[in-house]
Formats: structure tokens, C-alpha cells, sequence
């Protein structure tokens, strides 16, 4: 991928993301931007610009962890706004894109995993709890007969997020064409 590709797609995932975030706001919906996906895709989008292979891929890690549970939200009724299809269609599209131009670096899956746990502390600090952002508050409406406590609740949907972040990493590297410097983890990120 040429420099000039990668940031054009960056800047176009990054453009989605502001249009997301502008319709939550205009809506009253703007806790809603924090969810774990539209912010996968500002990382996603920040990684192509940058040329940071790490961040690209937790961003995508992330869009893998919340698309399903987005499509779970659509089949249980819930309205989506237009702006979110880019968000869980076309941004993990051009995440796979990305990890083609960028590479996958080794241990992608456990950062994206320690990146979700901090991202659902600051929701859960800084959302109000009617928004349930990445469900930091309670349990999926719905599923409360199956978990006894919310802590039992948020294990297992930590494990479900580390699980798809292990996935996404692996799917990602047998997917994108293998180059020598992706096998040595990046430059960029802590050992």
C-alpha cells in the first residue's frame, strides 16, 4: 500500500468517524460515541494515518469484538443510525485492508484486550448508566436470567473480548499476504 493510499484511507475512516460522532451529538446520543467500536475506528483510522501497525490492528481488534454484539443489538430491535453502518461494515473492511499494508504485530490480541478494560473503566466512569455504553453499568437487557451478578456478567464478557481480539489477530495474519518484518513484533509498541 503507498503512503498516499494509506493515509487517503485513514482519512476517509477518520471522516466516518467525525460524521458518527456529529449525529450522536445532534441526537443526544454523544455517550453512544464511546462504545467500543466507533472507538476502534478512530484507532483504526489514527493507525493508517500514522503508519502504526499496532494501533491499526487494536482498532480493528476491537471493530471484531463489536460487530457481533452490534448485530445481537440490531436482531434485538434496536434503531441504528446511518452513520453507524460505516462504523460496523465498512471499517472493519478496510481494517483487514490496513493489516494487509501495515502488518499484524505478534501480541496485538492482548494490548487490544487491555486497551477494551481501560476504555469500559472510563465509560463506566464518565457515561451515564441509561446509555449502558460498552455495558459498563448492567447486564445485555435480556440476558440478566443468565449471569447472577454483574461481576459474573463482565468476566465473561472480558473473556468473550479477549477471545475476539486473540481471533481477530490470528484471522488477520493468515489472512494478509506474509512479509518478513511482520513476524518481530512492531517498533512501536511496548514489550
Amino acid at each position: 500500500m503507498t503512503a498516499r493510499a494509506r493515509v487517503t484511507l485513514g482519512l476517509v475512516v477518520l471522516g466516518a468517524w467525525v460524521v458518527l460522532v456529529v449525529d450522536k451529538a445532534l441526537h443526544g446520543l454523544l455517550p453512544e460515541a464511546l462504545w467500543c467500536c466507533p472507538m476502534g475506528q478512530l484507532l483504526l483510522g489514527l493507525g493508517l494515518v500514522a503508519a502504526w501497525p499496532g494501533l491499526a490492528s487494536a482498532g480493528t481488534a476491537w471493530l471484531a469484538y463489536g460487530v457481533p454484539l452490534w448485530v445481537i443489538g440490531l436482531a434485538a430491535g434496536e434503531v441504528m443510525r446511518p452513520p453507524s453502518w460505516f462504523t460496523h461494515l465498512g471499517a472493519p473492511l478496510i481494517g483487514v485492508v490496513a493489516a494487509r499494508g501495515l502488518g499484524v504485530p505478534r501480541g496485538t490480541w492482548w494490548r487490544a484486550t487491555l486497551g477494551l478494560v481501560a476504555l469500559q473503566a472510563a465509560t463506566r466512569l464518565f457515561t451515564p448508566p441509561e446509555f449502558n455504553v460498552n455495558l459498563a453499568h448492567a447486564v445485555y437487557p435480556g440476558w440478566e436470567g443468565l449471569f447472577p451478578t454483574y461481576a459474573a456478567y463482565y468476566l465473561f464478557m472480558l473473556a468473550c473480548g479477549a477471545g475476539a481480539c486473540l481471533v481477530a489477530e490470528q484471522a488477520l495474519r493468515r489472512v494478509v499476504a506474509r512479509r518478513p518484518e511482520e513476524e518481530a513484533p512492531c517498533a512501536a509498541c511496548p514489550p
